[in-house]
This record gives structure tokens, C-alpha cells and sequence, in this order.
């Protein structure tokens, strides 16, 4: 059905009147009060309603007065009746031509395999629905309004972009007779039954199957949702960290960070889940704070935006993006923070997490890098790079040794951490690391303190894979498309400088908001495979090594080979060796310069976060400032 055309009642498949079955209006009925038929309307709507409800459940049903108790009856007993009907059957219960849409309501009560089980169309109306009881010339009580929102069904979302009947939802013309039967909504919210002067018969039959659906959805289990990816950015734009800058008295004038934070997913699923996010305060090496001062009134918030996935998408149906802090949700503390997305109606195991960073500024931070060497493997370039952050807090009442902690990332790469802390609580992570690394803190306040890394493999520019050409790579390929050139051992030479490790894909048309399938190669060039396990990371798993990631051998081709579906966009990546530890899933143990080599001139922007103890609230790590720098110089915001 395309949209802006009429859903029409299929004229040789009414079915007869019967107990439990719908009956069609009488023939050449308008419903129009001036030419004197809407009687008939009205008969007929209230003939529809008892006999549903004495069809379905004649102890019960019939004193629940909802549209949605009496039309789950009505649909119940009209799909049964009409299931092996060729064309299938519309949500009132009659039989609608061929080319209307099924949905997600169709396919929960038939299967997957079922002929009626037909993809549904991904055209959503973003307008909000309700339903309520009938009430004769009267409005509805607030105990009965209750909303749907936009996400409810996917079928009265396409049904919605009929011409008519999107003006009938929308207030903009009557929906139904007095309220006897249906009720349609207005403007997103509920009102009083409307009436039906001059509406035509096909638009009646539309809002009855439309609301109807509607009905039964409200009570219809969802089904499980497919998490497609999750990112987390700096206000609108995708290529920056994820700092939050908080209010202070004390901030300097220059202070990385943006007034909030965007979390971006993409879901697969029938239609928006009801997620709940809920925020926890972490450590500086990201463990929960287990602080019950920092977690009051932090309840969660629902505050998604979802809009639908291009129609040629095959990977995902909805992407939803979260504001933090919002109208429900503060950020009050500085530090770590988790993200953790909960299921809203059980809202017990995380379903995924994402991590970002508050700072309150209260101190200065300054970044260096230097071009250094360490001892590297046979074969491999041994620069090296070493980072400082030199410290000053901008208030003499901050004490020296509450001054404890600094961790360095690359930017994009926070699940790569280099901790120079001297506080015993917080985790090492030189396991992550084949190499390991050297750090040390020197100087006292008031003066200033230095946190030095050093010693730290330069690696090599990030690799590029530009997934933005749709000739190239097509939109809805069935097959993993293989890369035109199989990647090569590099040994610290690159031919064109990256993104600094950022997914570009805003640049995109929102037709080519999709994902594509991608078969990766890594020839060896005649070389032995690697004594290491070896994982593809880069901007599209953020960085974040793991199984899923793993490369797999090929004996008969003699190359590695891993398939997988990507955002597109234009990603930054490298090959890295490593070990995946059987008891935690982690990978430690990570070498980049197998495969990449090492070089000085890579443009690797490293972060340095910097914390304090701060004594309130029984103690917590709070983020009191942030620097950055390359080794071409330090970064300004």
C-alpha cells in the first residue's frame, strides 16, 4: 500500500452477521446526520461491540467497556476465522485486499512462517495515539486516558500515512459516530468522541482497524530487542569525547568539555523499546563507586528520541538518541559516569552500558608528548612516545595527597587505559598491555604535580575504510562485500593522515543511514599466521577488542578473514595481536605493532583526566580537570 492511498474494505469478502463475527456498516451508510442515516451507523457500531464481547467472554468481557478489551474479542475471533483467507484480514476483522500491510501484531499471533507474516513497512508516524472507552456523548475521565506512544504498533504507524485518515488522527476532521464504538485521537492526546458529518465509509473502516490494533497491542508481549550499536559523543557532535562539563566558580577559561552528552543507539526490533537509563559513579579505573550518597535521586530517565531506519535498511529498524543531563536526569557530581540501559518494565540486568566523563573544573592541566624509544621486537621501528600532565589546583585549600590520580587515553580508545596513580585502590592495567609501560608522579602543591607515562609504543596512523560510496557498497547487500584490496603488513608507513579514531556519518544522507555487511583480508603476504590471537578494533566496536572481533584463518587461502556488519561511514582501524583470557573474556596482552609498526608521526591525540578525593558525601574520585595534546602540540577546544 502506498502511502496517502485509502484502506478499502474488500467487497466480495464480507463476512456474514453472526455471534462473534463483525459485521460491515449497512450498505450506502455515510454516518452524516444531515441526510439522516447515522442511526443505522450507530446500530451497527453497537450490534459490533456486544457481540464481541459475547463471542469472547460472556461472564467477563462485556463489563470492560476499553476499546481495547472489546476489540482484542473482536480481532481475536475475526482472525481466527479468517486466517487461511488468501489476502489476509485488516484489525477489525474483515478482509482487506491485497498489498495491505502486515506487522508485528499479525506476526506475533501467526509465526514467523505464517503467509500473513509480511515485513513490515518501515513508514512511522511520530504522532501519538490513544485509546479509551466508550462514552456516549460525554468526554472521557482521566482515569481512562491513557497514551500510547509513538512506538505502540507499527501498523497503525503505516496505516496513519493514509491521506484520510492521517487528517482524522491528526483532529483535523471527524473519526467516529458519537463515540458509540470507536475513539480516535486527537493531536497526540486524548478528547472527547468526535463526530462523523460526512465522513466517508473507507476512512471510518481505517480508524476502526487502525485503533483496534492499537487495542491489542497495548497488551501484547514485546519481542526481544537487537542492540545494533551504542555510541556516546559530546554534545552534537559524533567525533567528540564524551565530557560533560559541570558549573564551577573555579573553571579556567580553557576546559575541554560540552554542556551535555548524547548517547546514540540503533535497535532491531518492531518497534522503539521501552528503555530506562540509569546513571552509576565510577572510579577512576571504572569500578562503581558503591557510594549511596552519589546515587540518590538518580531514578533513571526514559527521555529517548527515536526516529525509524531508512526503508532499504535490513539491520535495524530504530535509532533512538538520549540527551544527558535531561528535564529528568542530573549529573551532579563529577567523575566516571556509567550509563547502564535497562528493559523499563524490568528493570533488573543492564542490557548495555556506555561511559562518559564529568568534570568540575578546579584545576589547571597541561599536556605534553615526546617523541621517545623503548625496546621493541625483532623487526618492529622502536618509537615510542611518552606523555605528561603537569597539575596545579586552582584553590590552596586542595591538599597534595587527595591530588592522586591521572589516567591518559588515546582519544576514542577508553577501553585502553594508562593509570599513573598513587592510590592503592585503583587497578592496574599493564596486563592489557604486551609491553607494559613506566610511570611516576614528581612535584608537591601548591607548586603543581607531574603525572608521567612513559615509554609508550607510537603505533602507526589509524587505517581508513570509507563505507560512504552506495555504488560501491550498496544499500540491503545480501552478501558480505568483500574490501577491493586485501590489507597488508605495514611497518610504520601510512599514505594519509585519519580521524583521530572518530566514526564520520553524519555527513550522510539519512537514506544511507545503514549498515553494511563487510568481509575483512589480511594478507600476510606468504608469512606464517601470527603466534598471537589477532582482533580487528577500531571506530566501528569503539575501540573495545573482543571474540566477536577475532580474525579467523584461512589454511587454503593462507590469509585471515572476518566478516562483519558495519555502520557506514568513514572508520578508523588497526590490527591487533593479543590473548583472550578464557575466565574474564577480556583481551589483554594487546600489541598493535605486528601488524602496524610504530611511528612518531602518527597524529594520536592523548587525553590526561585528572582526579581528586574529594571529602564530601563520604568521599569520592571527582574529575577536576582535563588536557589534551598530540605530539604536534596541545589540543584547544
Amino acid at each position: 500500500m502506498e502511502p496517502g492511498s485509502d484502506l478499502r474494505w474488500a467487497p466480495a469478502c464480507s463476512p456474514p452477521s453472526a455471534p462473534g463475527r463483525a459485521e460491515l456498516p449497512p450498505a450506502g451508510c455515510t454516518a452524516d446526520p444531515a441526510r439522516g442515516n447515522c442511526v443505522q451507523f450507530r446500530r451497527w457500531a453497537r450490534r459490533c461491540w456486544h457481540s464481541a464481547a459475547r463471542a469472547s467472554d460472556p461472564a467477563g468481557i462485556a463489563g470492560d467497556n476499553t476499546a481495547a478489551g472489546v476489540f482484542a474479542a473482536w480481532l481475536r475471533a475475526e482472525l481466527a476465522a479468517a486466517s487461511r483467507h488468501p489476502h489476509g484480514v485488516d484489525g477489525a476483522g474483515s478482509v482487506l485486499s491485497a498489498g495491505a500491510p502486515r506487522g508485528p501484531t499479525v506476526r506475533a499471533l501467526f509465526g514467523h512462517g505464517h503467509a500473513l507474516a509480511q515485513p513490515l513497512q518501515r513508514q512511522a508516524s511520530q504522532r501519538q495515539f490513544c485509546i479509551g472507552p466508550c462514552h456516549r456523548r460525554s468526554a472521557l475521565p482521566a482515569s481512562h486516558q491513557r497514551p500510547l506512544q509513538p512506538h505502540a504498533d507499527g501498523i497503525g504507524m503505516v496505516w496513519a500515512h493514509s491521506r484520510r485518515l492521517r487528517h482524522c488522527l491528526a483532529g483535523s476532521c471527524p473519526a467516529l459516530q458519537h463515540g458509540d464504538c470507536l475513539l480516535a485521537a486527537a493531536g497526540g492526546t486524548l478528547t472527547a468522541p468526535s463526530r462523523l458529518a460526512g465522513t466517508p465509509l473507507s476512512m471510518r473502516a481505517s480508524a476502526a482497524a487502525a485503533i483496534a490494533l492499537y487495542g491489542l497491542t497495548l497488551f501484547a508481549q514485546e519481542p526481544p530487542v537487537l542492540l545494533r550499536d551504542l555510541r556516546i559523543y559530546g554534545g552534537t557532535d559524533e567525533t567528540a569525547p564524551p565530557i560533560l562539563q559541570l558549573p564551577s566558580e573555579e573553571a579556567p577559561l580553557e576546559a575541554p568539555g560540552y554542556p551535555f552528552v548524547t548517547l546514540e543507539l540503533d535497535v532491531e526490533s518492531p518497534l522503539p523499546p521501552a528503555l530506562l537509563a540509569r546513571l552509576v559513579h565510577c572510579r577512576p579505573d571504572w569500578q562503581e563507586s558503591q557510594n549511596v550518597f552519589l546515587a540518590f535521586g538518580l531514578a533513571g530517565t526514559t527521555l529517548f528520541s527515536w526516529e525509524s531506519a531508512p526503508a532499504p535498511s535490513s539491520f535495524y529498524t530504530y535509532r533512538g538518541r538520549l540527551r544527558l543531563p535531561n528535564a529528568q536526569l542530573s549529573v551532579p557530581y563529577a567523575g566516571n559516569w556509567k550509563v547502564l540501559l535497562y528493559d523499563a518494565r524490568a528493570p533488573t540486568t543492564p542490557l548495555a552500558e556506555a561511559r562518559f566523563f564529568a568534570v568540575k573544573p578546579a584545576a589547571e592541566c597541561r599536556v605534553t608528548v615526546y617523541a621517545d624509544l623503548y625496546t621493541a621486537s625483532p623487526g618492529v621501528s622502536p618509537a615510542a612516545v611518552t606523555v605528561e600532565a603537569w597539575v596545579r589546583p586552582l584553590s590552596a585549600r586542595r591538599t597534595d595527597r587527595r591530588l592522586h590520580t591521572v589516567v591518559f587515553y588515546r582519544n576514542h580508545r577508553w577501553c585502553e587505559p594508562y593509570v599513573v596513580t598513587q592510590d592503592a585502590r585503583i587497578a592496574d592495567t599493564r596486563q592489557l598491555y604486551s609491553t607494559g609501560y613506566r610511570s611516576s608522579i614528581s612535584g608537591m602543591l601548591p607548586a603543581g604535580k607531574l603525572f608521567r607515562v612513559e615509554q609508550l609504543p607510537a603505533q602507526n596512523e589509524y587505517r581508513v575504510l570509507d563505507l560512504s560510496n552506495p555504488a560501491q557498497f550498496p544499500p540491503g547487500a545480501a552478501q558480505p562485500i568483500r574490501l577491493p584490496m586485501a590489507d597488508l603488513r605495514r611497518r610504520g608507513n601510512f599514505w594519509e593522515f585519519a580521524d583521530d579514531g572518530a566514526l564520520r556519518s553524519a555527513h550522510l544522507p539519512p537514506h544511507l543511514q545503514d549498515y553494511i555487511p563487510v568481509e575483512f583480508i589480511l594478507d600476510p603476504e606468504g608469512a606464517p599466521p601470527s603466534a598471537q590471537e589477532l582482533f580487528l578494533v577500531g571506530s566501528f566496536n569503539h575501540w573495545c577488542p573482543s571474540a566477536q572481533w577475532q580474525l579467523a584463518w584461512d589454511e587454503q587461502e593462507g590469509v585471515y578473514r572476518l566478516r562483519q556488519l558495519l555502520r557506514r561511514g568513514r572508520h578508523n582501524y588497526l590490527y591487533a595481536t593479543g590473548r583472550l583470557n578464557a575466565d574474564t573474556r577480556q583481551v589483554e596482552a594487546l600489541d598493535f605493532t605486528e601488524w602496524e609498526g610504530n611511528t612518531t608521526a602518527a597524529r594520536h591525540t592523548f587525553f590526561a583526566f585528572v582526579y581528586y578525593l574529594e571529602p564530601d558525601f563520604g568521599g569520592y574520585d571527582a574529575l577536576i580537570a582535563v588536557g589534551a595534546a598530540s605530539i604536534y602540540g596541545p589540543l584547544r577546544r
